[in-house]
């Protein structure tokens, strides 16, 4: 084959030469999706974020500091018109329905940021130790490039080694399309502590495309409740390829004009 640049006679013909040359490769580009860890909010480079104070109703004077919801719920709807659901398998009483808390000093200890809101898959009501160990399912109305939000099991105090020390964990998300199709799954060792230090480890998945319909939180400590905070989302693509290209053509182009008219 080859590949040599054709002649080239006038800018205007040079322009419509790289395009026909380019264009055939970009649009012939491999549409396979690509699916990474993400391990940082700023590196999702989310548009979107669902802060679960939007579901958050202050308890009544003397009740625990929980607003309960059904095991299967949603959220308003976010700026971009996103709704996202979430969907936590039930377990019998004693356990509770899944709950929304805020994470203050006086409150519930843990190691998410201070004033985080949380949402939480449901607790032994009797003891307050244990909980429901079911994943945290959050589905997208639209499919999305990526998701993800800071999660947590709790700790039972057996399992707590040397006081005030984190207590390891394996925690594990998984993306899925609107087919239930798997996308992409990663286990992450992780750290439990009752510091208040904003210390959680970021769950995320990031897609070369909008396939992500269905992302799944879930953790290897049995009998444990787990929690996750605002869940940060990617509705919009980056830049493609082309944009890229033909972007590149028109600033050179303009260039080629300023050449022009100097003297």
């Amino acid at each position: 084959m080859n590949f040599a640049m054709p002649p080239i006679s006038t800018p205007a013909q040079g322009l419509r030469t790289v395009l026909a040359l380019l264009a055939p490769a970009v649009l012939a580009a491999p549409s396979a999706s690509a699916a990474e860890l993400v391990s940082s909010r700023a590196g999702l480079g989310a548009n979107e974020l669902l802060d679960w104070g939007v579901l958050f109703t202050p308890p009544p004077p003397g009740a625990p500091p929980f607003s309960f919801l059904a095991n299967n719920f949603s959220a308003p709807p976010l700026a971009s018109g996103l709704v996202v659901g979430g969907s936590i398998v039930p377990e019998p009483f004693p356990t509770s329905p899944p709950f929304i808390f805020q994470t203050t000093a006086q409150g519930i200890p843990t190691n998410f940021a201070p004033n985080d809101y949380i949402l939480f898959t449901g607790i032994n009501t009797q003891n307050f130790i244990g909980g429901n160990d079911s994943p945290i399912t959050l589905t997208f109305s639209t499919p999305v490039f990526g998701a993800g939000a800071q999660f947590l099991p709790d700790v039972r105090p057996d399992q707590v080694v040397v006081p005030g020390e984190p207590v390891p964990f394996t925690g594990t998300i998984a993306a899925y399309d609107v087919d239930n199709n798997l996308i992409a799954s990663f286990a992450i060792a992780g750290l439990v502590s009752e510091a208040l230090d904003n210390s959680a480890g970021f769950f995320g998945i990031r897609s070369s495309e909008a396939n992500i319909a269905r992302l799944v939180f879930s953790h290897d400590f049995e009998g444990i409740g787990s929690g996750i905070n605002a869940v940060s989302i990617l509705t919009v693509p980056e830049p493609s390829s082309l944009a890229g290209v033909l972007l590149l053509i028109g600033a050179g182009r303009l260039a080629w004009r300023r050449r022009r008219v100097l003297p």
